[in-house]
């Protein structure tokens, strides 16, 4: 009894610490995804420990990198539908072409520091194992969403 009523205080305490700080559980689940991120991407590249140690590092500079260019073309796009004038649109898709020159470059850039660590066939592997883990994260959004909506026809996760 005292195991079930300690485990009943300790969901309803996380419970409402989730409820009180939904910022504090957003960046739990961003934490995890990013867990799983890692975890996947060294599995199927079936890096070894020194592997990992040495390419993490490097791909987490690449990945930050990488998400700033991609959060300002978001912010452009978000953008590019509230400007009317048709000059200004043309300048906003000129600047988002820049940015996705600026992600091919920093792309191009990062496979010979990627290949100083892993082998040839992982750096190939590399960039469509980040397709696979990108649509895998999508998957589970929409089953989520599907199962929160009462569609249970999604995984329940």
């Amino acid at each position: 009894m005292n195991i079930r009523n300690h485990t009943f205080k300790t969901f309803a305490l996380i419970f409402g610490l989730a409820l009180a700080h939904p910022e504090a559980f957003a960046q739990d689940q961003d934490s995890k995804v990013e867990n799983l991120k890692i975890a996947f991407i060294t599995r199927k590249l079936d890096l070894t420990t020194d592997q990992a140690q040495q390419f993490w590092p490097v791909f987490n500079e690449f990945d930050v990198k990488r998400k700033t260019i991609r959060i300002d073309l978001r912010t452009l796009r978000d953008k590019e539908e509230l400007v009317e004038a048709k000059d200004k649109q043309l300048a906003t898709v000129s600047k988002m072409l820049d940015l996705k020159e600026d992600e091919l470059k920093l792309e191009r850039a990062y496979v010979p520091k990627f290949a100083k660590v892993l082998k040839p066939w992982q750096v190939v592997e590399l960039y469509s194992i980040e397709r696979e883990v990108a649509k895998h994260l999508l998957n589970r959004m929409e089953d989520r969403k599907a199962w929160k909506n009462g569609n249970r026809k999604g995984s329940d996760l």
